[in-house]
Formats: structure tokens, sequence, C-alpha cells
């Protein structure tokens, strides 16, 4: 990892030389058929750089898509090469960088910031005149400047595929200017409050949706603000650089907290801090939406002025002269203050035998006179926010610490004993995430999103192959906006699943008798009732399997979505039963299996249904395949393309029975490599084949040639 203490000559040498790329590419707005000409000759030139097409050779470029050819999955090599190109066909005096620590990079997927022709329209027009008009305001900073630019940014922020990438890119072209709202940068000015409380509430506010031009230039000028006050920062690509450098650390931290044996654990000096949430939990509720813990005693001002807790002491006796000694509370402030880090966790108590919720701490101390009578506070990541009672009283103060390895401090795990440690496992997950994993359009994915909410029952069908399962836990998470898998169950039919798995029935027990024990589904509905604000989300794999009116009984009628809310009585139980609001149901269905029969229209009018198909000419697709394809498999894609318009074609077959595109991926998710190919014809697609003409030998044996041809 970069160290921090580097020189800012070396740390940020690519300023320089962007901003000037930035102000040469200007030039090319309205002939970008020779800036294309000259982009194509910097990647001719170098046979190890690939041009980054996703949609052949294009036929037109914008500025921000031609800075993501450098900020992309490169390595730091290639990335110089292509700036060293870069120099010469627009001939830049600016010297070639050759580190380029913690810029903001795009998915090698995701670069280009435009549409394929097909569905283009005139988004390359509409970021070119973004492009401008961010220039011209960093140039000359305007009221009249900042409303066009405004105007300029919505316009681009509202074309597909473009969210908080726009941001980034003008970070790229005017960096001392542009805030980039990458990842890492929400991280650590909403999470860990970087830049104080002005900037993490701005940003807080607009949770995944990235602001409109007028939001974000407020945001980018409460950045500002923030930076200039600060010792630590000598401008905002330091600031971006410093955060990046957090991130790395917290991500190497966790990754050892993970690894490493207890003993070496307890080393790591995580500590667990008992917090009270004011008077009867008053400010419980302000913790919980705005992911923070605080203290009050607001009347001694900011407790960094102190430089020992005597003098903390000193002042509360000055300012509170009716309390007793108060060494307990000049030892809650020191420690909130100077004691507490990020990582450690956190429970909020209410009362002697109420644990409120539990979290994780993400960033340092935060003086915020403005949040009035707690001013002093930290920010937290939420792991829990059901209620917990203990069997043993908590202590009375403010605030209480335990260290790792202490019985009280086990005792309160145990409370929370399923819950994750680490921040990492809960971190958002975004629509380009989704877009980056999935290959499927934006269109479709907001489809497929508004169908969940709005149905609350989706079934995901489609031939065998096409990530109906991968597919489905993302989609879970994108809804969610985050990585939850507490808010995710998953279970799968067979002809064997029953009533008595899926809600409640007898079973055997060891001793030769039967107990009532309660399902799958009955358990995470009562979970899911207990978290009223959250959704949660129930996937069932081979929901066709399942005889579905004996394995949901008499829950059949509350799955409906106006139906949920309402009670009907179990068989099993003498106990009312709903399935709740905030409760959504993902099934999965291979359209391509012979032996099940058909669903019956009692469920089809419970459910909406989306189909899945190959995803051979999605352009994501055709992004990995340009890059991680050899001449092997392009040839057994065009193959497999042609099989695939026979099989929809046939009669007796469909777009139900098409190949999938997961036979070409391996267990790490990239194309497997030529080696593997004859496996995946000759165990995979042959077989296949066999099975769906098998009264057709001709015909198989047609295409089992065209197949192995495709890799001779």
């Amino acid at each position: 990892m970069t160290n921090v203490n580097e020189t800012s000559a070396s740390l940020f040498a690519w300023m320089p030389f962007y901003s000037e790329l930035a102000t040469k590419l200007l030039a090319f707005k309205n002939n970008r058929k020779t800036l294309l000409s000259r982009l194509q000759a910097v990647f001719d030139d170098h046979p190890n750089l690939d041009f980054p097409a996703f949609d052949g050779i294009p036929d037109d470029i914008d500025p921000f898509t031609v800075f993501a050819f450098v900020n992309r999955g490169l390595s730091r090599e290639n990335a110089t090469l292509t700036c060293a190109g870069f120099k010469r066909a627009f001939g830049l005096a600016s010297e070639v960088p050759e580190l380029f620590p913690g810029l903001p990079r795009m998915d090698n997927r995701n670069v280009y910031f435009f549409r394929s022709r097909e569905h283009r329209g005139d988004d390359v027009d509409k970021l070119w005149q973004a492009f401008e008009a961010a220039l011209t305001l960093a140039n000359d900073d305007t009221e009249a400047h900042r409303r066009t630019f405004a105007e300029a940014f919505d316009a681009a922020l509202a074309l597909p595929g473009i969210k908080w990438n726009l941001t980034t890119g003008l970070f790229w072209i005017r960096p001392s200017f542009y805030l980039s709202l990458d990842g890492i940068n929400r991280w650590a000015i909403d999470e860990c409050s970087l830049l104080g409380e002005a900037p993490s509430k701005m940003l807080h506010a607009c949770k995944d949706t990235p602001p409109d031009g007028i939001a974000y230039l407020s945001l980018r000028d409460e950045a500002v603000k923030a930076i200039k006050a600060s010792d630590t920062y000598t401008g905002i690509p330091d600031f971006s650089y410093r955060s990046w450098v957090k991130a790395q650390e917290v991500n190497e931290q966790n990754k050892r907290l993970k690894k490493c044996p207890d003993d070496e654990a307890q080393h790591s000096a995580k500590r667990y801090w008992l917090v009270a949430p004011g008077y009867y939990g008053e400010y419980w509720d302000q913790f919980q939406a705005e992911n923070m813990v605080a203290i009050g005693w607001k009347d001694i001002g900011d407790p960094l002025q102190y430089e020992s807790r005597q003098e903390i002491q000193k002042k509360l006796k000055e300012v509170y002269p009716s309390e007793h000694e108060p060494s307990n509370n000049s030892r809650a402030i020191w420690q909130f203050v100077h004691e507490i880090k990020p990582g450690d966790v956190v429970y909020v108590k209410g009362g002697r035998n109420l644990v409120y919720g539990r979290g994780i701490v993400t960033s340092d101390f935060i003086y915020s006179p403005e949040n009035a009578e707690m001013p002093n506070l930290r920010r937290v990541s939420w792991t829990s926010v059901q209620e917990r009672k203990t069997d043993w009283n908590l202590p009375v103060k403010t605030l209480t610490v335990y260290e790792v390895g202490s019985d009280k401090a086990a005792s309160l795990e145990g409370l929370f004993e399923n819950e994750d440690d680490f921040p990492e496992e809960t971190a958002r997950y975004a629509k380009e995430d989704f877009l980056n994993e999935v290959f499927m359009d934006e269109e479709r994915v907001d489809r497929l999103l508004s169908l969940v909410e709005y149905k609350r029952n989706v079934i995901l069908q489609g031939p065998p192959g096409v990530g109906k399962t991968f597919l489905a836990r993302r989609l879970a998470k994108l809804a969610m906006g985050e990585h939850d898998d507490s808010r995710i169950e998953f279970v799968q039919f067979h002809q064997s699943y029953a009533y008595e798995d899926f809600v409640m029935g007898l079973r055997p027990t060891a001793e030769g008798g039967f107990e009532l024990r309660t399902g799958a589904f009955y358990d995470f509905c009562k979970k899911a009732a207990d978290d009223p604000d959250r959704t949660y989300y129930f996937i069932i794999d081979e929901i066709n399997r399942g005889n579905l009116s004996k394995i949901f009984g008499e829950l059949f009628m509350l799955i409906e979505g106006d139906k949920r809310g309402q009670s009907v009585r179990l068989l099993y139980r003498d106990e009312q039963f709903s399935v709740p609001a905030n409760l959504r149901l993902i099934g999965l269905m291979n359209t391509a299996d012979r032996s099940l029969a058909m669903l019956d229209y009692a469920l089809r009018r419970r459910f909406a249904f989306f189909e899945l198909a190959p995803a051979f000419d999605n352009e994501s697709f055709k992004a990995v395949l340009e890059k991680q394809g050899t001449p092997a498999i392009e040839k057994l894609v065009a193959v497999i393309g042609k099989l695939n318009s026979e099989i929809t074609s046939d009669e007796s077959l469909g777009r139900g029975f098409a190949i999938g595109h997961s036979c070409l991926f391996g267990h790490d998710g990239k194309l497997v490599n030529d080696g593997r190919l004859a496996d995946v014809v000759e165990f995979e697609l042959v077989p296949l084949i066999e099975e769906y003409w098998f009264d057709n030998p001709e015909q198989i044996r047609h295409w089992e040639a065209e197949l192995r041809k495709a890799l001779a």
C-alpha cells in the first residue's frame, strides 16, 4: 500500500497531467471522429493494451470515458503506458504520472459512460455538455456558471447508467475543484464523518441516490469548507487519498481479525462499550436514525480542548456545582473522546436489564454543538436494533468498557451471537454493484425492482444456466441496499418437501417420540414481523418441484400482497398467524424440466413472473468476452448462439430450453480457460442436446459436430 507520508509531488503527480488532458479534450467536442482515431492509435502502439470496446469499436466517445480508459482495472505500468500514449496523441506538456494512489477507478466491464448504439440516443452529447460546463465552472466560479453546470449535471445524471460515477468523472478532470462521491469517499464522509457533521448529514440524506446538481455543489462547498478548516487535509485530492488509505487499513484490519487465532484477536485490543442513550432511552430513536451514539455534558464545550481527564473533572465541577465528585462522568467523557476507536463494539442499554441494540464504531470522535443536548458523538454501523433482555443487572453509569475475554463482554456478545462483527460484510450494495455482477441492463433491473416491491411475490423463470440463483441473492441485497444475509432465507423445494418442513409439523425425536417443530417459513416470518421497518427476502429455489398447495397449506392465501397482515389459524397449533407486509417472496423456476407440471392458476395469480434469458447478446457479457475471451471461447459462443436459435424455433422446445451462459464461467466468476472448454462441450452441452432431441439422431449428430468443430 502507498505510504501516506510520501511527498505530495509523488502522490499527486497525476493532477497536472489530468487537468491538461481535460483541457485538450474539450477541443474535440465537435470533432469526435478525430478523437477516436487518436485513441485508437494509442492502443495500436501497445499490443499489451486493449482498446476497451464493448459495442465493437465505438463510433462516438465522451470525455469521461476517455479518462476511464486510464482509471480502470489496469496495472500501474499499463496505466502509465496509456498516459504516455495520451501525451503523444494530444501533445501534452505535463509529465507522465507513474503513481495513481487512491484514484477512484471504474470496473473493466463498466468503463463506458454511455449506452450501446441502439439505445444511446443523445447520451454522448449530454456528457460533453456536462464536461464543458464543469470545466467552465472550475475555471470561473460564478452564479451563472453554477446554474449552467447544475442543468448540465442533472441532464447527464438522468441518463441510464449514470449515477455516482459522474462525480468521479468530475474529480478526474478538475481534482482540486470537484469532490468524487465514489464508494470510499461516501463511506468516509457519511459513516466516518471525516469532514465533520454538515457534509455527513447532507450525504446521509441522499441515501443511495446521487444528489442533483445544486445539492452536489452545496455538498462540495461544505466539504471544501471543512477541508480548509482542517489541519489534516491539503485539499480535495488529499482528502480522497487519505480516505482510500483509511479504507485500506480498515479492510486489512478486518481481514486480520477474521484470520487470526483467539489470542491474537484479543491482542488487537478491540473493546466493548455499553452506553446509555440519555435518561430512559430518550435518544435511542435518534441513535438509530442517524447511525450514531452520543453523550451529553454540553456545557463544558468541546472536550478536545482539555488535555487531561483531571481538567475535564475540574470543568464539570465548575459548570455543575451541585453534583457529587464527577469522577465517573469525567472518565466517561475522556474514554468516549480518546479511547473508543473504529472497529470497537458498542451496545446501547435501556435500564438495568435491557439492551436496545448492537453496532460497530466507524468514526473517530466528532464534536457537534448543533446536536443540542448530545454534542459528543461517534458514527456507528448497527448490526442489530432488536432488543435483548439480560438476566443480570447492567451498570447505571453512562459509559462502561469491557475488555476482550471478559465474562461480561462474552455475555453481551452471546445476546447477539449470530450478528456479524465486521462493517465490510454489511457494506452498501448499490445498483452499480449489481450491474457489475449480473448481466442485465439497467432498465430491466429497475423494472424487476419495481415488480418485487409492488407484487411482493416474484418468480424468476428461465432455462438452466442463466444465473437465477446467483441473481436472486443479489436482487435481495440490491433491494435492501446493503450486504445483510441475516435478512435473506434460502430453501429448495423437492417432491418430498412438505408443510411440516415449511410451516410447522410433528417430527420424530431421538427417543422415538414426536415433537412439534416450526419450519423455515414460519421462523422467517416471525423474524421479519419483529423488524417491521426493514424488508426481508425469502428465496425458494426449484419452486415448481414441490406440491405448492400442500407446502403452503392455509398460508396460500396470506402470501398475496393485499392479504399481508391478515391472520388464519394454524393447522398444528391454536395460533393466529400472518405473513408480514415487509416480507418478499422470490421463487426460482427452471423452464426446461419436462418432469414438472405447469403451475396452477392459483399460484400464478399470486406471483409475477420475470423471465431470464441467456446473456450472450447482453452488452456486459460482450464486454467480459472482449476482455477475458479467447478465439476458442468466441467461436464456441457463436455456435451456442446458433444452437439457441435452433432450440427456440423448435416447437417441441422453445426459448425456455435455451442454453445459459453460466456453463462458460468457473467458480471464480471468470470465463473458463481453453483447457476446460472440451469438458464443457462433452459433459455439459452434448448430454443436454441428446436429451432435447432424443428422437432426432440426425439433429444430435449435427450439433455435436458443430460444437466440437468450434474447439478444433
